[in-house]
């Protein structure tokens, strides 16, 4: 989704995560509908589990918008999981 590469010596993953963290912090709709989302996947994963690499995104809501970007696998996991009903990609 996603590629990777610098933009003066910063990833511009990186960036993303900045103007997305921005905007959960800023946009209380955009916060309240990632909230939801984010405690909706953190229920159906057990805390064991989450120890697990691909579930870094679980870490708190702010890693979970950058994983959501940045990660092929963890987004796959979040659909898996996730109900479909009013997901947009």
């Amino acid at each position: 989704m996603l590629e990777i590469f610098n933009i003066c010596g910063c990833k511009s993953g990186e960036l993303l995560h900045y103007f997305t963290v921005e905007a959960y912090r800023n946009d209380p709709a955009f916060r309240a509908r990632i909230d939801a989302i984010y405690n909706d996947i953190v229920k159906k994963i057990p805390a064991e589990q989450r120890k697990d690499l691909l579930y870094y995104g679980l870490k708190d809501p702010e890693e979970f918008i950058a994983e959501l970007y940045t990660n092929a696998a963890f987004r796959e996991m979040v659909v898996k999981h996730r109900n479909r009903k009013g997901w947009r990609r």
